[in-house]
């Protein structure tokens, strides 16, 4: 399968209505911009901006490269939005992307929807 925008944008606003996303009261996915690379190295990427205002706008990238099926897209769209949260609530905002406060968030994700924390 090739990503494309529309699939992200669809399996977030999926993920956005399920637990425990839907009550982490995240961005609706029309105002996420999200963009496909050719990046081999990385599966994901998320990126914040802060508007003149104080809100927070966010990109999620995502590689065509190594999302070549469904259930990766969706495990990692998953991981990103853990970001997504994690900065929109100013959570461990450290160089640690992956500290502590991560893992327990994503603990919450990965038994919510069967996904093997190992690989999230």
């Amino acid at each position: 399968m090739i990503l494309t925008v529309d699939a992200m944008r669809a399996a977030y606003a999926y993920l956005a209505e399920t637990e425990p996303f839907k009550d982490w009261n995240l961005h609706d996915a029309e105002d996420v911009e999200f963009k496909v690379t050719r990046i081999a190295r990385v599966y994901g990427e998320t990126h914040t901006t802060v508007r003149d205002d104080g809100k927070f706008e966010f990109t999620i990238d995502l590689s065509g490269v190594k999302h070549t099926h469904t259930a990766s897209i969706m495990v990692t769209m998953a991981h990103e939005m853990v970001h997504v949260h994690q900065r929109h609530n100013c959570i461990n905002l450290t160089n640690k992307a992956h500290g502590a406060d991560f893992h327990a968030l994503a603990a919450e994700v990965c038994t919510a929807h069967g996904f093997d924390p190992g690989q999230f």
